[in-house]
């Protein structure tokens, strides 16, 4: 329904794309992080949120892209990079 009313709104597209990793309905999710990330790709803490996103679809690369991303524009939440540390991916200086 959310995406009816607001289908430019690219947080609205990475809460779907959460919702459709829990349906494990995965090439769908990986869609709508996509879409979401060209909707607004200049969003730090939507870049951190669909780091997360990407870790739960076990793509750790794509999640370091985003983190790279939202540490990089100031984003100071240690969840993504904690998660990142735990798979090895961290680099310091993302």
């Amino acid at each position: 329904r959310a995406l009816r009313i607001a289908p430019d709104d690219a947080r609205t597209w990475a809460v779907y794309a959460d919702y459709l990793i829990q349906l494990r309905r995965t090439d769908e999710a990986v869609w709508a992080m996509n879409h979401a990330a060209r909707l607004s790709p200049d969003d730090a803490m939507l870049a951190y949120n669909l780091g997360l996103v990407a870790l739960d679809l076990k793509d750790p690369d794509r999640a370091m892209q985003f983190a790279r991303k939202a540490y990089s524009s100031g984003i100071d939440l240690p969840g993504l990079r904690s998660r990142l540390q735990s798979e090895g991916k961290w680099r310091d200086g993302p």
